[in-house]
């Protein structure tokens, strides 16, 4: 097992790295944050450096992660993770949340399905699944240097690793319960993240309470290694504001009838007019404050998280 390392102390940060990554791709945070905490990216079976047989599904991946805390002496940490990494980390806080301190989610989302297309090519044509799965997956300013270098190391893994990842991905689900998360949570995303929006973020802010979204201008999906600097400086804030005090969680607002109607119209849902009082009334009553007609409350056509070209009427 292979992972990186960086800081000292009793804080510990485990970051968990996406599809076909490893735990470099967190370097310059593992940097930027050494004088915070005891930082550790490691590379989970089958990626990287690490060997063994790749995980199968999220919840063997999590289940790798506690067994790695343990291997590390850590007893528990503020688990963060990317893309399939940030399923990973929720994973881990509704299954073991005695081991997370903090949760840390950029680009990632509740339930992450993934485009037809992208698994069809990675099983048929992989060279063309990678290019389809990074043209969309990298912000219009990166540097051409960067999308080179994500190309070479994604392409580099067995064409079977890839598609496993994606397929564990695609059946990730947890849209019904992450409202449970109790922890000081931060969601992040790039602005130009095609593959989980910001609009998957911003789920995050509206489900789980206290949650602090932060949506990054000049990136795609890999946002920590197109903006390190403000992904950085947005995880340091976080540290230091969770051990402030300041991650407490308070419950959601209520919603007013107009931001209600307006969920129930995204939704596809129609109501009477008369009838959104007595709504709202029944579900302030089952649901206290109102997190209550948010997309886990309201069944629609769309997966919540698309591997594909975000659509305005579509909901993570």
């Amino acid at each position: 097992m292979h992972y990186e390392s960086a800081g000292a102390g009793a804080r510990v940060v485990c970051l968990v790295h996406g599809t076909g990554g490893a735990g470099n791709v967190w370097l310059h945070q593992l940097d930027g944050l050494a004088d915070a905490a005891r930082v550790v990216a490691p590379d989970l079976p089958g990626h990287g450096r690490s060997g063994g047989e790749p995980p199968r599904s999220i919840e063997e991946a999590a289940a790798f992660v506690v067994g790695f805390l343990d291997a590390v002496s850590v007893r528990s940490a503020i688990v963060g993770g990317h893309s399939m990494g940030g399923a990973i980390a929720q994973q881990l806080a509704l299954a073991h949340p005695e081991r997370v301190d903090g949760l840390v989610l950029v680009g990632t989302g509740a339930r992450l399905r993934v485009l037809p297309r992208v698994l069809e090519l990675l099983a048929t044509d992989y060279p063309a699944g990678v290019d389809l799965l990074l043209q969309m997956g990298v912000g219009a300013a990166a540097p051409a240097s960067l999308k080179a270098s994500l190309r070479r190391s994604t392409a580099a893994n067995p064409p079977g690793v890839v598609l496993g990842d994606l397929r564990a991905c695609d059946v990730f689900d947890v849209i019904a319960r992450i409202g449970a998360v109790r922890v000081p949570t931060l969601a992040l995303c790039g602005e130009e993240d095609q593959l989980t929006p910001p609009k998957f973020a911003r789920f995050f802010g509206e489900t789980i309470a206290g949650a602090r979204v932060v949506v990054i201008p000049g990136a795609g999906h890999f946002v920590q290694l197109e903006q390190p600097e403000a992904t950085t400086r947005a995880l340091r804030e976080f540290l230091t504001r969770s051990a402030q005090g300041g991650g407490s969680m308070s419950g959601p607002r209520e919603l007013t009838l107009e931001e209600l109607r307006e969920r129930i119209r995204a939704a596809g849902v129609t109501i009477a007019e008369n009838r959104l009082a007595m709504v709202r009334k029944l579900l302030g009553d089952a649901l206290a404050p109102v997190r209550a007609l948010d997309s886990r409350a309201i069944k629609t056509e769309e997966p919540a998280v698309r591997f594909a070209p975000a659509r305005e009427a579509s909901h993570e």
